[in-house]
């Protein structure tokens, strides 16, 4: 297990890390997405809290590296997961919104992105104190609507420009081998 949140860990950190919050007719990966400084990259995480972030966390201690945790606020109802998102925090990771439920904004109203962002910044402030201003529109889908409700609500989307398709993959072994 070790060995394969590693590597996930090492595939992640090819994640470029961008935004803006500018309202777009475009989709977020081609008007969002911009490129880190030359030698620079982001490591992020989606998705989460889990059960398996507090490894995820002893290995970037160890590793003294920095990442970016996209959550969900669901997740955060979950007492062990707000732990480990305090944790997170605490140790000086950046603690980002990726939406109340994992919900493909795109497919949502004005009113509903709103709601799915406000439930999310209540979770997350009940856990680190503050809410935050970063955000990564599930499965990167943020069209018009989606980017005028974060530029309303002074939101900065996030995408990435390299997936490990970890998510394709439900067993350990095989997406230890999608990821190399």
């Amino acid at each position: 297990m070790k060995a394969f949140v590693f590597a996930a860990a090492a595939a992640a950190a090819a994640v470029v890390l961008a935004g803006s919050n500018a309202a777009s007719a475009q989709d977020v990966n081609s008007a969002f997405v911009t490129k880190c400084p030359a030698g620079q990259w982001a490591l992020t995480f989606d998705d989460g809290p889990s059960a398996l972030t507090p490894e995820l966390l002893q290995l970037l201690q160890t590793a003294g590296v920095p990442a970016s945790f996209f959550v969900l606020g669901v997740q955060l109802e979950n007492a062990e997961f707000a732990r480990s998102t305090k944790a997170a925090f605490d140790a000086g990771h950046l603690i980002a919104s990726h939406t109340y439920d994992h919900l493909d904004l795109n497919t949502l109203t004005a009113a509903q992105v709103k709601d799915q962002m406000v439930r999310t910044e209540a979770s997350i402030k009940s856990v680190i104190g503050f809410t935050p201003n970063y955000m990564r529109p599930p499965f990167g889908n943020c069209g018009p609507v989606c980017a005028g409700v974060m530029k309303e609500l002074g939101y900065t989307v996030s995408s990435w420009d390299v997936d490990s398709n970890d998510w394709k993959v439900k067993d350990t072994p095989e997406q230890a081998k999608v990821i190399d």
